[in-house]
Parts: structure tokens; C-alpha cells; sequence
């Protein structure tokens, strides 16, 4: 009897066109003893569960999976590197079965540490032939596209390149990718370029996810990013202006609603209990508070409006007063219509897969308000 995590039909071309039928792998399983489950046994359980190496071990799979792409299938380091990924898989059923309190079989060091392979001098022929087999195809780096998990692999790998390329252009007038492609380098071309790329602390197998990356990374090389610009909030407003007595009256009436709120949640997290009721009662109070020194809601609104956005409150300030007015001020600006993007068919646009159209409904002007 089989089990899998996924059964999908499917008539993707891509996916039909490279899936392959590949015998069960028949990873033995290994049984504790019998017992009545205590709740100390629960406890013990989980803590035995803690520090699995199950992600370390997936990762090395993929970066060996990674490495077969370098070979050809009917080669030494492809036929060792497809065994390895199957015991791999085998290993990650072991470190499952930690949480049972049967000790996990580690990965041998010498499938993914490369100085676990360095020949010292007494070893045997065919120990070094090992040996030299281990480092050809040792799966110490993580993958290219890994960069884009790891953000500080991925600076690190940018500095890298940024240093290499400054050496080959010095040495060749080539970079590094210009270097990679060329396939008529000397031997001395192709031995600097060897000792660059083992120095690289990503892997650049041609595999499948690697190149996607790649591919991605080149359709998008010329789109420029937009600069960043500041939000201009004065497209909240309605342009009523405010006396400065009211608002500084309304700055402090939001002073106290911080500090009361502050303090009710000190309270609640003390006594552990969810005081949902209390957060409303308190913004009942400021809204009161804050219409009896200011009852014209517009004026309000734009007095609230600069406190968040310049003076730097608490944006919700505003917004769970006056977010009727502020969205009455945006529909008044635009002729009260407001365009929003619908999913289509025949759309004019994608995004994520998706076709859309832009449709635009009107609010009806003087009747909405």
C-alpha cells in the first residue's frame, strides 16, 4: 500500500510533457513500543519533535536535484545524485518518526559538507576515488533561486557578482554571464572562470527553477521601478478651513483617547480578559468628545486629517470618525463616479492570471449625500 500528498488531473502541456513515471520509493518505517499515552508522554513527544532537521534535509535534496542537471542520466553523478535524493526522502520519514522517540538516521556529511571529503593522504585509490566523487558533486550550496527565501544569501550573492564581474571586465572585457555563455574560452579563461563560480555562495546549475529565475530576471531586466513618492493625503479633503483654536482642542481630545486607550489595553492584557466592549465605549466617548469642540463634520474631518498625516497620530484616528466624509469628499472630486477593475474574459489587462476590464459606476451626485 502507497500514499501520496496529491492526486491532480491535469492537460497542461508543459507539466504532461515532463512528468515521468517513477517507481514507489518504499521508505521503511520504524514502530515505537506500545503504550497507554500519558500526558507526560504527550509532553515528552513534543519536546523530542523539537529541532527536527526536516527542512535542512528537504533543502539538501533540492540543491542535489539541483546538481543533475550539470550531468548526463547515464553518468556516475547523475545515477549517485538521483540515489541520494531518494534516500533523502527516506531520511525525511526518519526525522518525522523523531517525535516517537526512535532516533533519526543523519545524512552522511560527506553528501553535503565539502570539507568532509578533503584528501588527506591515507586514503586508499579507491577512497580517494570516492572522495573526488564526493566533491564533484557535493550539494553545499544552496540553489540560485533560493536567493529569493534567504534575503541576506541573496545581498551577499549580489556583492559577489558585483566583485566578479569588476575582475573579468578588468581581465577579458567580458562579465560574468558573457563569460558563461562563451563557449570558445581558453583554457586559462575557462580555469578563472571555474575558480570564480566555485566561490559563488549560490549554485548556477541550469535546473528547472533556476532557469524560470533566470528567465523571469531577464524579461523584467528593463522595467525601471517607480520612484517612490509621498502620499498626497490632500486628496481626502474638501478644502474647509479650520480656526486653530478648534484644533487644538481636537489635538488634545486625541491625546486622551490614546491615553485612555493605552491604559485599557495594559488593564485587559493584566487581567487577561478581551475588553472589545470597552475599546467601543472609549471611541463612543472620543467621537463625542471630539463633536462637542467641533461639530461640523467637514471641519473635523480636515482638522483629524492633518493631525494623522502631518502631526503623525494614529491614521484610524481619522478614518473611524470620518471615513463617511472622507469618502464623500473623494466621490464630490471626481463628478461622483468611482472606476474599479472586474474580472473579464476579454479583458484589456491581466493580472495574476486573471483578464479585467475597468468598469465605472456613478453614485448620483447631490441625492447621494
Amino acid at each position: 500500500m502507497y500514499s501520496g500528498d496529491l492526486l491532480f488531473t491535469t492537460n497542461n502541456q508543459p507539466l504532461l510533457k515532463n512528468q515521468k513515471n517513477l517507481p514507489a520509493l518504499n521508505c521503511k518505517q520504524h514502530n515505537a513500543a506500545k503504550i497507554i499515552v500519558t500526558e507526560e508522554d504527550v509532553v515528552k513527544s513534543n519536546k523530542q519533535g523539537f529541532g527536527s532537521d526536516i527542512g535542512s534535509i528537504t533543502n539538501r535534496i533540492t540543491a542535489m536535484t539541483s546538481l543533475l542537471s550539470n550531468y548526463d542520466p547515464t553518468s556516475v553523478e547523475y545515477k549517485t545524485l538521483k540515489y541520494r535524493t531518494q534516500c533523502g526522502q527516506s531520511l525525511q520519514q526518519s526525522s518525522i518518526d523523531k517525535a516517537k522517540g526512535i532516533i533519526p538516521t543523519p545524512m552522511p556529511k560527506e553528501w553535503y559538507v565539502r570539507s568532509a571529503n578533503i584528501i588527506n593522504g591515507n586514503e586508499t585509490e579507491e577512497e580517494i576515488e570516492q572522495k573526488q566523487l564526493n566533491q564533484k558533486i557535493c550539494a553545499f550550496k544552496k540553489p540560485y533561486f533560493f536567493g529569493y527565501n534567504y534575503p541576506s544569501l541573496k545581498a551577499e550573492y549580489d556583492r559577489q557578482i558585483k566583485e566578479i564581474n569588476s575582475k573579468l571586465k578588468s581581465m577579458y572585457q567580458k562579465d560574468l554571464d558573457e563569460m558563461l555563455a562563451d563557449e570558445n574560452l581558453s583554457d586559462e579563461q575557462q580555469e578563472v572562470l571555474d575558480s570564480y563560480v566555485r566561490k559563488i555562495c549560490l549554485d548556477l546549475s541550469p535546473s528547472t527553477m533556476n532557469r524560470i529565475c533566470w528567465a523571469v530576471e531577464k524579461y523584467f531586466a528593463n522595467y525601471q521601478e517607480q520612484p517612490f513618492e509621498e502620499f498626497d493625503y490632500s486628496v481626502y479633503k474638501s478644502g474647509v478651513e479650520y480656526d486653530m483654536s478648534r484644533f487644538y482642542l481636537v489635538r488634545d481630545c486625541c491625546d486622551r483617547y490614546l491615553k485612555n486607550k493605552a491604559n485599557s489595553e495594559k488593564t485587559s492584557n493584566h487581567n487577561h480578559t478581551n475588553n472589545a466592549a470597552d475599546r467601543v465605549q472609549l471611541l463612543d466617548n472620543f467621537r463625542s468628545e471630539c463633536e462637542s469642540v467641533c461639530s461640523n463634520k467637514r471641519e473635523l474631518c480636515e482638522i483629524l486629517l492633518d493631525l494623522c498625516y502631518v502631526h503623525k497620530f494614529n491614521k484610524s484616528l481619522v478614518w473611524e470618525l470620518c471615513g463617511n466624509v472622507i469618502i464623500e469628499n473623494m466621490l464630490s472630486k471626481y463628478g461622483y463616479t468611482m472606476t474599479y477593475p472586474e474580472k473579464s474574459e476579454n479583458g484589456g489587462y491581466w493580472c495574476c492570471g486573471d483578464q479585467f476590464v475597468n468598469r465605472t459606476v456613478i453614485f448620483g451626485g447631490e441625492s447621494y449625500r
